[in-house]
C-alpha cells in the first residue's frame, strides 16, 4: 500500500457521509412524464422485460470505459446503469433544462442575445472542465450566451454520458465544481440547423471585422453556433501568454461569478489542512501516465522542481503545512513518491480508484483554499486555483494562467532561475495573517 496519510479511511467517511446528497439529486433530474412514458412503451415492446433494469450496478462504468454502446436496435444497455445513475444525468432531446439559467458563467449577456453550442470533450475531468470554463468565456467575451454542452456521444436514448476518464465520475465533479445539477448543462444531441464553426478563430473572424455574407450571421438576435472541436483551451494557441488577451476573456467579471460559482461547493469542502494557524500548502504533482519516459513526457516535471518551490515558501515560513498530490497506476513504484514520504510533507494519492472523483474533489478543495498553491502542467490543478484568491505558483504551459499568478520558469533545461522570487514576498505580504510572525506597522 502507497502511504497516503489515511486518505482511504477519510474517503470511505465521505463517502458514507456523501449518500443523503447523491439521493436527493437523483431525484431532482426527472424528464418529462410523457417523454419517460413513451420511452418505458418503447423498451417494454421490444423486450417485455422492464425488469431488465435491476442489473449488477458495477457493470456501466466498466461497460462504459471499455467503450461497448447500446445498439440502435437494443434498449437493453440503457438498463446497465448502475443504481445511482437512476433519475440523474436524464435528458431527452436537445433542449436543455430551464435552469440552465441558473449558470451565472453561461447567461453574463441579456437573455436575447445569440448562443453558442460547445461539445464536451473526452479527456480527464480537469481538461474537460478548463475546457468548459473557457467554452463560457469565449461566449462572454464575443457577447453571446451559452445555450449548453453535447454529451460525449452515447445511445442511450434519455441519458447525459459522460463516461468514466480515470475511473471519476464527471457527473459529480461537474456538480461539486460549478455548484449546481450539471445536467442542466448538456444535451444528448446536437439541435438542428445551428451554423457549426470548426474552432473559436473561425467563429471569431465573423463576430469580429469580417461581415459573414452568404452565411448566418452568428451575433444576430435568435442566432445559435456550434464550436465543434472540444479542446477550446488549445484554440488560444500564442495568446496564451498574451496578458491583455487573456484578460479580454477571463475579465473582472467573469471570474468574479466563476469564484461565486465555486464557492457553493469547492471552498466548502473540509480539507485536511492544520488548523493551528499555519500556512497551509497544496502541491499538484502530475505523475500516473505522465511518466518521464513515456508518450506524454512533454508534461513531466522533475520531482527537484517541486522541492525548489516549497523550499522558497518554507524559507520565508518555515512551518508552513503543505500537502502533496499526485495520482498513481498500476506501474508506479514506492521509490517514484520517495520524496514525498517525509514528516515534512503529507502525501495524498488516489490508490483507490472506486472513489476516484471523492480524490478529485478533495484534491480541488485543498488547492482553492489554500494559502499557497504549486501547480504542475495540468488542469487538474490549474482548474481549482481559478478559485483560489491568496498566492498561485504558475509552471508556464500551454494553458494560460490567471491575472495575479506568480510566474515561475518552467522545467526544462536552460531555464533555471527565473523564479519571480519579488512577486512571491509582495504575495506573502499581501495575505500573511499575526499568527506567521510578519508583523504589520508599529504603532
Amino acid at each position: 500500500m502507497l502511504r497516503d496519510s489515511g486518505m482511504a479511511r477519510g474517503m470511505k467517511a465521505l463517502l458514507v457521509l456523501a449518500a443523503p446528497p447523491w439521493a436527493a439529486a437523483l431525484q431532482a433530474q426527472q424528464p418529462g412524464e410523457a417523454e419517460l412514458q413513451a420511452y418505458w412503451s418503447t423498451f417494454s415492446s421490444t423486450t417485455g422485460r422492464p425488469e431488465a433494469f435491476d442489473v449488477d450496478s458495477k457493470q456501466a462504468p466498466q461497460l462504459a470505459a471499455t467503450g461497448v454502446h447500446r445498439s440502435h436496435s437494443d434498449t437493453s444497455m440503457c438498463a446497465m446503469l448502475p443504481d445511482f445513475e437512476k433519475g440523474r444525468n436524464l435528458r431527452v432531446g436537445s433542449t436543455p433544462n430551464a435552469t440552465l439559467n441558473d449558470c451565472a458563467l453561461c447567461v453574463m449577456n441579456p437573455h436575447e442575445s445569440p448562443k453558442l453550442w460547445f461539445q464536451e470533450g473526452t479527456d480527464g475531468v480537469g481538461t474537460r472542465v478548463h475546457n468548459m470554463i473557457m467554452g463560457m468565456a469565449v461566449a462572454h467575451k464575443n457577447g453571446m450566451n451559452v445555450a449548453g454542452f453535447v454529451s460525449v456521444p452515447f445511445e442511450c436514448p434519455i441519458r447525459i454520458f459522460h463516461g468514466f476518464p480515470f475511473g471519476v465520475d464527471c457527473k459529480l465533479v461537474y456538480d461539486f465544481f460549478f455548484g449546481l445539477n450539471s445536467t442542466d448543462l448538456f444535451v444528448n444531441m446536437r439541435q438542428a440547423h445551428v451554423e457549426k464553426y470548426k474552432n473559436m478563430q473561425e467563429l471569431e473572424k465573423y463576430t469580429g471585422d469580417v461581415l459573414p455574407f452568404g452565411r448566418p450571421d452568428p451575433l444576430a438576435s435568435g442566432s445559435q453556433s456550434l464550436i465543434d472541436q472540444p479542446d477550446i483551451n488549445m484554440q488560444f494557441g500564442s495568446s496564451r501568454t498574451d496578458r491583455k488577451t487573456i484578460r479580454q476573456y477571463l475579465s473582472p467579471d467573469f471570474v468574479k461569478n466563476l469564484r461565486a460559482m465555486g464557492s457553493v461547493k469547492v471552498m466548502t469542502r473540509p480539507t485536511w489542512f492544520a488548523t493551528d494557524g499555519r500556512p497551509t500548502v497544496a502541491v499538484h504533482v502530475r505523475r500516473a501516465d505522465v511518466k518521464q519516459k513515456s508518450a506524454n513526457n512533454h508534461r513531466w516535471t522533475p520531482d527537484s522542481w517541486y522541492l525548489d518551490k516549497i523550499a522558497k515558501i518554507k524559507h520565508q515560513l518555515p512551518n508552513a503545512d503543505v500537502h502533496v498530490f499526485t495520482s498513481v497506476d498500476e506501474e508506479t513504484e514506492r521509490k517514484d513518491l520517495y520524496f514525498w514520504n517525509t514528516t515534512s510533507m503529507t502525501l495524498h494519492t488516489d490508490e483507490d480508484k472506486t472513489l476516484a472523483a471523492h480524490a478529485t474533489m478533495d484534491a480541488w478543495a485543498h488547492f482553492a483554499q489554500a494559502d499557497f498553491v504549486i501547480l504542475s502542467r495540468s488542469s487538474y490543478g490549474h482548474v481549482p486555483a481559478m478559485l483560489n484568491t491568496n498566492c498561485v505558483i504558475y509552471q508556464e504551459y500551454w494553458n494560460a494562467p490567471m491575472e495575479g499568478w506568480i510566474w515561475a520558469e518552467d522545467s526544462e533545461q536552460g531555464s533555471q532561475n527565473l523564479f519571480d522570487q519579488g512577486a512571491l514576498n509582495a504575495c506573502i505580504r499581501r495575505i500573511a495573517r499575526p499568527s506567521w510572525g510578519i508583523l504589520g506597522a508599529q504603532r
